[in-house]
Formats: C-alpha cells, sequence, structure tokens
C-alpha cells in the first residue's frame, strides 16, 4: 500500500479521499475523463478512508474494474462478498479448503503464527503460500519477537463479516466455535510435543481458557519447567518499552491459570511469589515506586519464603 499525506484538518475528508485516490490510481484511471471518475468513486467512499483501500486494492488487483463503477457495492459488507466471489467464486470449495483457516485467524483474534496454522490445518508449505497468495489482500503476514512468521486478518471488519451470524458472508462464513477448538487443539498438540515457539507459548494459556480446556490447563499449571520458561521469557520481555505488554500478557495468563479449579498446582505458587515480584519490578523500571511498593509489600514474606535472598533482591 501508498502512503499519502492528508491534508489539514481543516480541509474536508472529501478532498483527501480524492487525492488519495487519485495518487493510489494514478495508472488505473481513464486520460479523458480522470477527474469525473474520481470524483464518482469519492462519493462513493463517503468519507470512509477503508472503503476507499478496498478500492484501490480491488482495482489494482483486477477484482473490480476502474469503468464499472456504476457496479461497485455500497457497503463494506458488500464489497467483501464481491471481492471474496471474485476470489473463489465456489463456495463450496471455500469452504473445503480455507474455511478452517479463516475461522482460526477470526476466532484467535490476535496474530497467529504460521507454524501453528499449519499444525492445525495439516497444510504443507505450498498450501501456505497459495493461501497467502490468494488472500494477500486480507492478511497481513509478519515477523514476531521471536521471528516467527505469523499471520492476521488486515481489519476487524473483515473478521465482523467473515464471522457475522445474519449470513452476510454467505458461504464464505467462518465458525468462530471451530476456530477456537482448532486453534486450542493444535497449540495444545504443539505443547504436547514440546515444538512450541515462545510467540506462540505467550497464547496458549489464553486460548485454553477461552475453550474451556479444564483438564489441559491443570496439567499445564503443574508444568514446572514450560512455566518456568514462559516466566524467563516474561523477564527479558519486560526490560523492553517495545515488548513490556507481551511480559504484562503472559503475566495475566498465569494469573488466569492460577484461577482455575485445582489447588496447589505450581501456578498458584508464582502467582503467589514470583509472579507479584516481577510486576513489581516493571512498575519500578518505569517509575511507578509507589505502585510498585503496592504489589510487593503484601507478597514480600511468601517471596522470601520460596527462594533465596539473593534471586529476587
Amino acid at each position: 500500500r501508498k502512503c499519502v499525506e492528508l491534508l489539514p484538518k481543516v480541509r474536508k475528508t472529501a478532498l483527501d479521499v480524492y487525492n488519495y485516490l487519485e495518487n493510489a490510481l494514478k495508472d488505473h484511471l481513464p486520460s479523458d475523463s480522470a477527474d469525473v471518475t474520481l470524483r464518482s468513486l469519492t462519493e462513493m467512499c463517503n468519507g470512509s478512508f477503508l472503503y476507499a483501500s478496498l478500492l484501490v486494492e480491488a482495482v489494482v488487483s483486477g477484482a473490480l474494474s476502474i469503468a464499472d463503477t456504476d457496479q461497485y457495492p455500497e457497503k463494506i459488507f458488500d464489497f467483501y462478498y464481491r471481492w471474496m466471489k471474485a476470489l473463489i467464486p465456489d463456495e463450496d470449495e471455500f469452504a473445503q479448503k480455507y474455511a478452517d483457516a479463516f475461522s482460526i485467524l477470526v476466532a484467535a483474534g490476535v496474530p497467529v503464527s504460521e507454524h501453528i496454522l499449519m499444525y492445525a490445518l495439516g497444510w504443507n508449505q505450498a498450501d501456505k503460500i497459495k493461501f497467502i497468495r490468494v488472500f494477500r489482500s486480507f492478511i497481513i503476514v509478519r515477523k514476531a519477537l521471536d521471528g516467527e512468521s505469523i499471520m492476521e486478518l488486515f481489519h476487524s471488519s473483515f473478521a465482523n463479516w467473515l464471522s457475522d451470524k445474519s449470513g452476510a458472508a454467505g458461504g464464505y462464513f467462518a465458525d468462530l466455535e471451530r476456530g477456537l477448538q482448532l486453534y486450542s487443539n493444535s497449540l495444545f498438540r504443539a505443547y504436547y510435543e514440546k515444538e512450541l515457539k515462545n510467540s506462540e507459548a505467550t497464547e496458549l494459556i489464553r486460548v485454553l481458557l477461552c475453550a474451556k480446556k479444564h483438564e489441559r490447563l491443570l496439567t499445564i499449571a503443574q508444568d514446572k519447567v514450560f512455566l518456568n520458561e514462559l516466566v524467563a521469557y516474561a523477564e527479558r520481555c519486560q526490560v523492553d518499552a517495545d515488548t513490556y505488554q507481551v511480559a504484562a500478557n503472559i503475566i495475566e495468563s498465569i494469573k488466569g491459570l492460577s484461577e482455575i479449579d485445582g489447588q496447589n498446582t505450581y501456578a498458584d505458587e508464582l502467582v503467589g511469589a514470583k509472579i507479584p515480584y516481577l510486576e513489581a519490578i516493571g512498575e519500578f523500571a518505569y517509575g511507578n515506586l509507589k505502585r510498585s511498593a503496592r504489589i510487593l509489600s503484601p507478597a514480600m514474606d511468601r517471596i522470601l519464603q520460596s527462594c533465596s535472598r539473593d534471586e529476587y533482591i
């Protein structure tokens, strides 16, 4: 996608949209009626840059013709349906080959590891590459903090369309419940076979909690090796402002693990001592001294009981 500098806020949004379309579609506009076409497209966008960006992608990719503006969809959901219909005309083919992948991406709500997606679907590299190529306008592929390739949907409105229970997506429907089950099963399988990467491990507990996998959560709650590695990863993430949220997410997931039924798990021990210690250190590192003291003070006895003074102080 091309970056376009918007006009000052005092100018009307319609002019900003016009400017964006003119720049992005300059190689596709008819030379004899460029201004008329741009005005018509701008009116269709009705001030929505999301619609404008989808329009540009569709025209550039060939899914829509610049000459058929009178046939363009009026709403975002209609736009998605038309575009998906152009990519995969056979809705049964979509259901058989791609529905599960989109169900996982929608259910996750966050970037999904390509490794886990392939694991869940039984894909090989060729399958993954084809999926990315066909749906490149709807997905974003990038690197996670640990270097693993991750994938996510390009916009929340697309996820809402795919999972809309009123039938807006027709045969392109993504089943959230099925997606959650596939995602949680593949994460736990990778955990069980000791193939989880750091960026995947941070999602494991959260997803199992969402899927209400009680027995699997209890297994993880007693896994000292896995939880210690996860906490160590959180400690490394905590020292960098760019990765601090990852540490916070790990801490919250371990707290959630401790709250499930079952007593005297290793997760409970961590929440009693190590987790408040990490939270206090994080607050202290970013200058929140009073909050750090409030977190650390009630947990100090448990911290000293569970580890040596040299380890923490």
